[in-house]
């Protein structure tokens, strides 16, 4: 594909560049990052002494598909207690 001397693509050739970006995404595989934060925060002036509050994200691993990172979480989240201040696994998409 060449640009005319404008600098610009004829309509075609900026539609076929449209199909092979959005081909290009379709084809990128979808990674899932695990990680774990606390809920809430000491806070004396709260009931019980906790205030919600979402804590900074730790990043654990990174896995190909939404299966293998449920599946950590739910291993962590089984084997280490969440502590008072509710210390748990979760994963996004990346």
């Amino acid at each position: 594909m060449e640009q005319d001397k404008t600098g610009k693509f004829t309509a075609k050739e900026s539609k076929d560049l449209s199909c092979m970006r959005m081909k290009n995404k379709k084809e990128k595989k979808m990674i899932y990052k695990t990680f774990t934060r606390t809920w809430w925060k000491n806070n004396p002036s709260y009931p019980n002494g906790l205030e919600p509050c979402a804590g900074r994200k730790y990043s654990h691993e990174s896995y190909g598909t939404e299966e293998e990172a449920r599946k950590a979480c739910k291993a962590w989240n089984d084997t280490h207690k969440p502590g008072r201040l509710s210390r748990k696994m979760e994963f996004e998409s990346a």
